[in-house]
């Protein structure tokens, strides 16, 4: 402790706000190098105005300090902070908590894991006469009841709510220092605690300070036999956790059940702001705008988090980041096509408000989605649904036909077509009887334009056939679909759809129907 004469500027300075704002100016400077004064303008102003002998004792702790018997201006009280310095160990931590991808500067830990911290004091650490506690705070009005809020210190003698969530817990290393103020600390985040950012703060003695602000995600390699719980999120297999949480690109299915076509993904979760960009996801998603300390509560559930995040990709919710378009054009952004990875469209959604990015189709919504459930750590791949069934008729219920003697496909060894774009389609049907009559039939082929979906855009071509299947043999009918006919309508088109239904002129009620899907590959190019 000291005092300091100031300058006699201060002499000049009124007894209203002048001065004031003189001395708050001067207390924030010393602040800047952790300096802590004493500002009270009542006993300060009074000494200076009266300028005269008085008696001024000034107890410090537990301190009386020796009197001070004349002002020349103006005396401060300087007291040094009893913190010295923190060191959060950032590179260490996050590269033991796989977080070093996403950044080195900032904290970044992962929940039911300890990470360490280096606490400097300028004095002897006394924890029988003075403990040292921690507050974890995360979201709007943090309360230890909804587990956003946990108070822990050395020793640990915290008066809590008797139903209180999610407690952290401190220990002092045995590599700590106390007589000379050194303090190494493990800290640990309980394995069900709500992932997002945190603010820890610390009090000794009379005086409290900014500990940390970092980031805590899920924890998919607890559970640790070092470990007391597990996060739900954990699995055992590690080669499964760098595929499903640290792979950051894979392929992605598209085309049909009969003709897939692969394309790569970059996931790029660990990319620049990526932790920033999904973090912000999470305040702007409406259950979090409807109620901030109750969403903020349920971050400890990675399946309501999923669900957020599930109904985020698409722009229906006011924030939602990618808008949904299914067939051109696509004016005022991108065809889906145009995506190759996560990052962009994430990166400017942030960049423009939270406002959608144009335009996506189930593959990049499942590709950025991925992207954010292993930033935040919840093991997560992209799986690719061929002949999904859709509801098209609201009545929840998904209808089923069978023939009235149950008849199914037959295993068959022909190979699928495949025609390039650009040529005409060529195919033929092949029809077999049983009975022992010839059966004169009528053949109606139908061609539609499929959305990726699987859901129609429009008819490209019908024709009516017919024919006589005998009994024991092959009856073969060609058809024709020429390049010119069908191009116009496949420009922003995933597949045909080839409907043949034959009727048994004899008998009408028996009416068979063979549908098969067909895939145009890109024609070759080359470059001389």
């Amino acid at each position: 402790m000291c005092f300091v004469d100031l300058e006699k500027g201060f002499d000049h300075a009124s007894s209203g706000g002048g001065f004031q704002l003189a001395l708050e100016g001067f207390a924030a400077e010393c602040k800047a190098v952790r300096i802590r004064i004493s500002t009270s303008t009542f006993k300060s102003e009074a000494i200076v105005l009266s300028q005269k002998r008085a008696e001024c004792p000034l107890p410090v702790r537990d301190e009386l300090l020796t009197q001070v018997t004349e002002f020349k201006n103006l005396g401060v009280l300087f007291m040094i902070s009893v913190f010295k310095g923190v060191n959060l160990n950032c590179e260490t931590n996050n590269t033991e908590h796989h977080t070093k991808k996403i950044s080195k500067d900032e904290l970044i830990v992962r929940r039911g894991q300890p990470f360490t911290v280096k606490v400097e004091l300028t004095e002897p650490f006394k924890p029988d006469f003075y403990p040292l506690t921690i507050t974890a705070v995360t979201g709007e009005n943090p309360s230890e009841d909804l587990g956003t809020k946990s108070c822990f210190g050395i020793p640990d003698k915290i008066q809590r709510s008797p139903s209180a969530e999610a407690v952290w817990k401190v220990e002092l290393e045995k590599r700590s220092y106390p007589l000379t103020g050194s303090l190494n600390l493990t800290i640990t985040p309980p394995a069900d605690a709500p992932i997002g950012e945190y603010n820890l703060t610390t009090r000794y003695r009379d005086e409290e300070t900014l500990l940390a602000n970092l980031v805590v995600l899920f924890n998919p390699w607890c559970p640790d036999p070092c470990l007391s719980l597990d996060d739900s999120v954990s699995i055992c297999d590690e080669a499964q956790t760098q595929e499903y949480v640290m792979n950051e690109h894979g392929i992605i299915y598209k085309g049909s059940g009969d003709y897939l076509i692969s394309i790569h993904w970059d996931f790029g979760q660990f990319e620049e702001d990526m932790a920033k960009i999904c973090l912000k996801i999470l305040d702007v998603n409406p259950k979090h705008l409807e109620n901030p300390a109750k969403d903020a509560s349920a971050h400890c559930n990675p399946i309501y988090l999923s669900r957020v995040v599930s109904a985020m990709i698409n722009s229906g919710d006011e924030y939602g980041f990618l808008g949904g378009r299914w067939a051109g054009p696509f004016w005022g952004g991108d065809e889906p096509s145009h995506w190759s990875g996560s990052y962009h469209i994430l990166k400017r959604w942030h960049n423009i408000g939270c406002h959608p990015v144009k335009y996506g189709q189930c593959w990049v919504f499942a590709g950025v989605m991925c992207s954010v459930m292993r930033l935040l750590g919840i093991p997560c791949r992209v799986v690719t649904n061929y002949q999904s069934a859709h509801d098209s008729n609201k009545n929840l219920i998904i209808d089923v036909y069978h023939a009235d003697y149950g008849v199914r496909e037959k295993e068959t060894k022909d190979s699928v077509s495949k025609p390039k774009d650009g040529q005409d389609v060529s195919l033929k049907l092949v029809l077999n009887s049983e009975s022992s009559t010839a059966r004169p039939v009528s053949i109606k082929i139908s061609v539609q334009a499929m959305r990726y979906n699987g859901s129609p855009v429009e008819n490209i071509q019908s024709e009516v056939k017919e024919g006589t299947l005998l009994p024991g043999k092959d009856l073969s009918i060609p058809f024709l679909f020429p390049f010119l006919v069908y191009h116009e309508h496949m420009v922003d088109c995933e597949s045909m759809k080839i409907s043949a239904m034959v009727t048994d002129k004899l008998e009408p009620k028996n009416v068979y129907l063979a549908v098969n899907d067909v895939i145009l590959l890109d024609p070759p190019i080359s470059i001389t």
